[in-house]
This record gives structure tokens, C-alpha cells and sequence, in this order.
């Protein structure tokens, strides 16, 4: 292209569909991670996920890409898998509960708090790194809070003040397309 010339169809450069995997690199019977999540119709992070729990099985190709070997029976155990979870999901309540010890002690995880007060898991965030509200980690790594009344009224506090969305427009913008 000569320079100075504009692009006058840009929807040229634009991707076009699940990437497949690159022919020298594909062996026969293997997808990439888009190409999975389009057939079974779930986001490109939830196939990353069975991934990583070991769900599913994939290598790594020598250009970098990861190969998922692919066939009926994979997909018909993925698909009864996904469609038959366990558990809410990472942002259901109650899928991550602190330990016993930290429930019997009276204490509350930041999820926990954030439902319990209608706001954003990252406003609960935001008052412990700030110095507003008291936690600590417990063994499991993760942070619990104290469910004294002297944190409750502090939370409370905050939480007034906390700009609170609607779950529609969340879900409406959550994509970054607003």
C-alpha cells in the first residue's frame, strides 16, 4: 500500500470468526480455544477454565498456541460437565466459603459482605486496601472480615456511599460496548 493511501474497507482487518490453529502446527483432531468455545457456545475463558482444572486436556504447539484434541466424546463429556455444575460459579453466593474455623469465629468473606450490602466485590476491596475496614488472611490465603458491630456500622457507612448500578446496566455494558 502505497503510503498516504487510506484504508477505505477497514472490516477487512477485522477478525473474522474463532481463530483455527495454524495448519503446520494443527495435528488432525485438534481445535484451538476459540474454536471450542464456539461449538459449545460458552466464552473463550470458561474453556481456559476446564483447562485448568484439568477438565480438559491441551498442549501447547511449537508456535505457542494451545491444541485441544477434539472429538465427540470430548465434546459430549464437556457438554455434560458444563451443563451439569456443581456449584453457582465463582460469583455465586456461597461458592467459596471461608473455613469452619472463620465461620465459627463470626467472620464474613468479601463476597459474603458485598451481597449482604448490595455493592461490588471491588468496593469491599477497595475499604480494606484503603485502611477502612479490618481483615485478615486466613490460612486458605483468602481475606475475611470480622463481623463485629463496629464493622458492620462501618461498612454500612461506606456502602451509603457507594454508587450502586443496577444488574441490567452491568450486564448491558459488561462487555465494554456501551
Amino acid at each position: 500500500m502505497p503510503a498516504g493511501t487510506w484504508i477505505t474497507r477497514p472490516e477487512q482487518f477485522a477478525p473474522v470468526g474463532p481463530r483455527p490453529l495454524p495448519v503446520e502446527s494443527a495435528h488432525a483432531g485438534e481445535i484451538s480455544i476459540p474454536q471450542a468455545a464456539a461449538r459449545l457456545g460458552v466464552l473463550d475463558a470458561a474453556v481456559r477454565y476446564q483447562i485448568r482444572v484439568g477438565h480438559l486436556t491441551a498442549h501447547r504447539t511449537p508456535a505457542g498456541r494451545i491444541a485441544i484434541p477434539w472429538n465427540d466424546e470430548v465434546e459430549a463429556a464437556l457438554r455434560a460437565h458444563l451443563d451439569n455444575r456443581g456449584h453457582p460459579g465463582p460469583i455465586g453466593f456461597g461458592s467459596h466459603p471461608l473455613p469452619q474455623e472463620a465461620q465459627a469465629r463470626g467472620e464474613l468473606s468479601v463476597q459474603e459482605i458485598a451481597t449482604r450490602l448490595s455493592v461490588r466485590q471491588g468496593a469491599v476491596y477497595y475499604w480494606i486496601a484503603r485502611g477502612r475496614l479490618n481483615a485478615h488472611r486466613a490460612d486458605d490465603g483468602r481475606l475475611s472480615v470480622p463481623w463485629t458491630s463496629e464493622n458492620e456500622a462501618i461498612c454500612l457507612q461506606l456502602a451509603a456511599r457507594t454508587v450502586k448500578s443496577p444488574v441490567e446496566v452491568r450486564t448491558r455494558t459488561a462487555g465494554g460496548a456501551v
